[in-house]
């Protein structure tokens, strides 16, 4: 397979490569106990978030203003007024014709202005017609400044099937999409929830918000697992099932997996033959089926008498070296490798002792501290040198 074939598939890649790498920062963290998952199955439903905005928003007009502020941020156009709101009513599951219901609605009998709220967290179709629906009913009685639209990650927009022209040109301006949450934009979870947090001195309160945060952010982490592997589907084959494409990812996977092999081969490779490397007579690589990682070990220490041997882990986005004593340590002789290290004034190197009395030396990322390694392999093999 030529490297343009490999340049060009990785390259189409690129455009995804910041979102699943966003997933393994610090937005995506374990959820760990979350009182919502250990006692409900309720989360997968549409009305439990319906809920908890509502009674948010129902709290008291502080939280409803933090929304408006948080709608004015996506807004390009006219802003909406927060004191049209002061001391406004809001429903839920607010009933329509055709035995239809509004997730929230938000309106002041004073200034005739009204909010609808659509909430799509748990990714559920758009109803033929529904947006309009909604809004020919509310219009009826108040001016609707902004209908808000929450799925649960940015990538799902209103279906605008069915609209007439005239509909279209009337709300579609005044659809407001606000993700549950996003790593690159004003979303629900950063942008109202978190302000919520900040503004209440409640105990309670706070933390039952930073509990459904994380359940937010935990459930939109799966959903854009979901959307990746699909998209990376019609990546691979495409419109024409381009078979080439396909291999070529299989390809660029075998040598992804190949290549911790080739990192340790090449730390052997480069020192194997080095005069400060002589200290030790044999040097290899091989798979650790104990640590599940490839090896470069150096090993039969010069002094036939301590059994010293350094090796180099290839781990999946970094090294780790480790200095140790092969032979089993008898009572009183613990601190013999401790001594060897400040004799060779090593510990600046070597500067963590496990259970195994295995020193380790710092951790080098890989790709990007490749040289800094091998500098300190270097560095280490010059002063294990000296008498």
């Amino acid at each position: 397979m030529t490297n343009n074939k490999i340049l060009d598939f990785i390259n189409k890649w690129k455009p995804y490569y910041k979102e699943i790498k966003d997933m393994k920062d610090s937005h995506y963290k374990n959820i760990g106990f979350n009182i919502f998952k250990i006692i409900s199955d309720r989360y997968y439903r549409e009305d439990f978030h319906s809920n908890i905005i509502y009674q948010i928003l129902n709290k008291n007009d502080r939280f409803l203003k933090l929304f408006i502020n948080m709608l004015n941020m996506k807004i390009e156009g006219k802003k909406i007024k927060p004191n049209d709101f002061s001391d406004s009513k809001i429903k839920i599951e607010s009933g329509i014709e055709g035995k239809r219901r509004i997730d929230i609605l938000i309106y002041n009998e004073e200034t005739k202005k009204a909010i609808i709220i659509e909430n799509k967290i748990n990714n559920a179709i758009d109803q033929k017609r529904q947006i309009p629906d909604y809004y020919c009913h509310t219009a009826k009685q108040f001016e609707v400044v902004a209908v808000v639209y929450i799925p649960l990650l940015g990538n799902k927009k209103p279906v605008l099937d069915k609209w007439t022209n005239e509909e279209i040109d009337k709300i579609d301006d005044k659809i407001v999409t606000i993700p549950a949450f996003s790593t690159n934009g004003i979303n629900l979870s950063e942008h109202w929830i978190n302000p919520c947090i900040l503004a209440s001195n409640e105990i309670n309160f706070i933390s039952t918000l930073k509990q459904y945060t994380d359940l937010i952010i935990d459930l939109s982490k799966n959903k854009l697992m979901t959307n990746k592997g699909k998209e990376f589907y019609e990546l691979v084959l495409g419109k024409n099932k381009d078979i080439i494409d396909y291999n070529t990812a299989l390809s660029i996977r075998d040598m992804v997996n190949q290549l911790s092999e080739y990192r340790v081969e090449r730390i052997k490779e480069k020192f194997e033959n080095k005069e400060n490397a002589k200290i030790f007579r044999n040097k290899s690589h091989f798979y650790n089926k104990d640590l599940k990682v490839w090896v470069c070990k150096f090993e039969n220490y010069k002094d036939n008498n301590f059994d010293l041997w350094l090796r180099i882990e290839s781990r999946e986005d970094h090294y780790i070296i480790t200095l140790s004593e092969g032979k089993t340590f008898k009572e009183g002789q613990m601190d013999k490798l401790e001594n060897f290290i400040k004799s060779k004034k090593l510990e600046s190197y070597f500067i963590k002792k496990n259970k195994d009395n295995e020193w380790h030396a710092k951790v080098f990322c890989f790709p990007n501290y490749d040289d800094e390694l091998d500098i300190q392999i270097q560095e280490i093999l010059k002063n294990l040198n000296k008498e």
